[in-house]
């Protein structure tokens, strides 16, 4: 994957340097995210398990419109109910699904980075079927623990065959 037409890197200054902020950088558009997620995951080769790792420091006030442009509101802050009402959540939660459709072997985690994001729990349960796979990153320790969890989550299963050995003369 890659960042501003970067490739992949884990140093945060790099990523933050390469990332492009247009006018919707107040909305915090996750269908958007799915939209990207779907197109990533149709062109990655089909033997490969498939991650999504949903970051977000915000909830929905954005959502993809009409004209492909970011469509946004105005922020309900922390209020589940009025969240999970609106057509921001609810649409990403429909592109969320409509990935899990077209790639049955993808799974989902989502980080709640920083700050409080209430609906984010309730959107892998929907999307999922459960609250397996969401954090909750709102300080630097839990995030980090999040962040640890899945890296051995998803590392883990690798497995390494030595094939060498085995037509090796000793």
């Amino acid at each position: 994957l890659s960042y501003g037409g970067s490739a992949f890197t884990t140093d945060g200054k790099t990523w933050l340097d390469s990332v492009q902020f247009d006018g919707a950088a107040r909305s915090t558009n996750w269908e958007d995210a799915f939209v990207k997620a779907n197109s990533v995951l149709g062109e990655m080769n089909p033997d490969h398990d498939k991650y999504v790792v949903f970051v977000t420091d915000g909830e929905p006030n954005g959502r993809v419109g009409d004209n492909g442009e970011t469509a946004f509101d105005d922020y309900f802050g922390p209020d589940l109910e009025k969240t999970k009402k609106s057509k921001y959540f609810t649409e990403a939660v429909d592109e969320a699904k409509l990935m899990f459709s077209k790639h049955k072997d993808v799974k989902l985690l989502s980080v709640g980075a920083g700050a409080e994001v209430p609906a984010l729990k309730l959107f892998q349960q929907q999307v999922t079927g459960s609250e397996n796979g969401f954090y909750d990153g709102t300080d630097p320790s839990s995030l980090q623990n999040a962040f640890t969890d899945i890296i051995v989550s998803t590392v883990s299963p690798l497995v390494i065959n030595d094939v060498l050995s085995e037509n090796a003369d000793y």
